[in-house]
C-alpha cells in the first residue's frame, strides 16, 4: 500500500486561530517586558523566566497545529460506486382529480413522489407523465431539488387526455433506460414505478411489459383510489357521460397487479385507509445498485492526535519543571 511523506492540512489558519495567536503573543510579550523591567530594578537575572516562555510557546504552537488537522502517510483506497436508475411514471388523466382519496388522488400521488425522491437521494430518478400519451418531464438526475420542483407542479392538464394508456408510459421508460445504458455505458439496476388509478385503455401494454421483462427491468405499481370510487371534477363541475350521468371512476388494480407480476415487481395500494408506500420503499431499497464504477482515491491519514499528545506532554513538563522566578 503506497504512502506519501508530504504533510497536508485539513484546515487553514482561520480567524479563531489568528485571534488565539495574537492574544498569546501580546500576553507573553507583556509578561516578558514586565519581568525584564523588574529584573533591571532589582539587578537580578530573568533568564529562567524565558525557559518557561519558550516551553509554553512550543506547546501552544503544537496545539495550534493539531487544530489545523495535520495528515500524512496518505494511502490509496478503492471506491466502488453503485446505484439504481428509477423512472417514476405518473398518471395525469382527468380521473386522478377524483376526491375519493383526500385531498385528491393527484395530490396524494404528488406527496408520494416527493417521498420517493427524498428517500432515494443516492440514486438517479426521472419522471414520466402520461395519460393517452407520455413524455419525459424530468430525465434521470441526481438533482433532487429539480425533481421536487417538477413533482410539485404536476397537473392533469399537462398532457392530452383521451384515456389512460400504460403502454405509452412503459414504452418511454423502456426506451430511456436502454438509451442511457447504451450511450453512457452505465450498468445500474433499472426500475420503473408506475402510479395510477389502474384504468388502462391502451392496446400496447402487454407488448411493453414483455419487452421490459426481457430487458430485466422490474416494474413496481401503485394503485391510487378506492374500489367505491367517486365522480371526476371537470371545469368547475363534474364530468358527465353522453346520457348526462356522472362518470364514476374506481380503482382497478387488476392491470397494475398483472404488470408488476409479469416483470418481477410488486403491487401496492394507496388510499384513505391503506398506505403501502413504506412497503414500496422497503422493496426498492432491497434492490442492490449494480456496480457502475471502480476508482482509487487518496485518503489522508489524520494524525492530529500525535500533536495533541506532544502538547499534553509539554504541559506536564511545564507543570513539573519549576524554576525560580521574580516575585513582586
Amino acid at each position: 500500500m503506497p504512502y506519501c511523506n508530504s504533510m497536508n492540512w485539513t484546515r487553514t489558519l482561520g480567524l479563531t486561530e489568528l485571534i488565539l495567536i495574537a492574544l498569546f503573543v501580546v500576553a507573553y510579550g507583556l509578561f516578558i517586558y514586565r519581568n525584564f523591567r523588574v529584573g533591571r530594578l532589582l539587578h537580578s537575572t530573568t533568564r529562567s523566566v524565558y525557559i518557561k516562555v519558550v516551553l509554553r510557546s512550543i506547546t501552544f504552537a503544537v496545539l495550534i497545529m493539531a487544530l489545523l488537522g495535520p495528515s500524512f502517510g496518505e494511502t490509496k483506497r478503492e471506491v466502488r460506486e453503485q446505484g439504481k436508475d428509477i423512472y417514476i411514471c405518473v398518471d395525469l388523466s382527468e380521473s386522478m382529480n377524483c376526491k375519493d382519496v383526500q385531498p385528491s388522488r393527484l395530490e396524494r400521488l404528488k406527496a408520494s413522489v416527493e417521498q420517493l425522491i427524498n428517500t432515494f437521494r443516492a440514486d438517479r430518478i426521472g419522471i414520466i407523465v402520461f395519460s393517452s400519451v407520455a413524455y419525459v418531464q424530468c430525465p434521470l438526475t441526481y438533482d433532487h431539488n429539480a425533481l421536487q420542483l417538477f413533482a410539485a407542479t404536476l397537473k392533469t392538464d399537462q398532457v392530452p387526455d383521451e384515456g389512460t394508456d400504460f403502454g405509452a408510459a412503459l414504452n418511454v421508460a423502456l426506451d430511456k433506460h436502454l438509451a442511457t445504458a447504451k450511450v453512457r455505458g452505465r450498468n445500474q439496476s433499472k426500475v420503473v414505478v408506475l402510479m395510477s388509478d389502474g384504468e388502462d385503455f391502451g392496446d400496447e401494454t402487454e407488448e411493453s411489459v414483455r419487452l421490459l421483462n426481457k430487458a430485466g427491468i422490474r416494474v413496481f405499481t401503485v394503485g391510487i383510489g378506492t374500489r367505491e370510487g367517486g365522480p371526476i371534477p371537470f371545469k368547475g363541475n363534474l364530468l358527465m357521460d353522453n346520457e348526462g350521468q356522472r362518470v364514476i371512476t374506481k380503482l382497478n388494480p387488476k392491470d397494475l397487479k398483472s404488470i408488476a407480476g409479469a416483470t418481477g415487481g410488486e403491487y401496492y395500494e394507496l388510499n384513505q385507509d391503506i398506505n403501502q408506500m413504506p412497503r414500496l420503499i422497503a422493496s426498492l431499497d432491497k434492490i442492490e445498485g449494480q456496480l457502475c464504477e471502480v476508482r482509487k482515491v487518496d485518503i489522508g491519514a489524520d494524525k492530529y492526535y500525535y500533536f495533541v499528545l506532544v502538547g499534553l506532554g509539554l504541559l506536564i513538563a511545564d507543570v513539573l519543571f519549576t524554576i525560580k522566578i521574580i516575585r513582586l
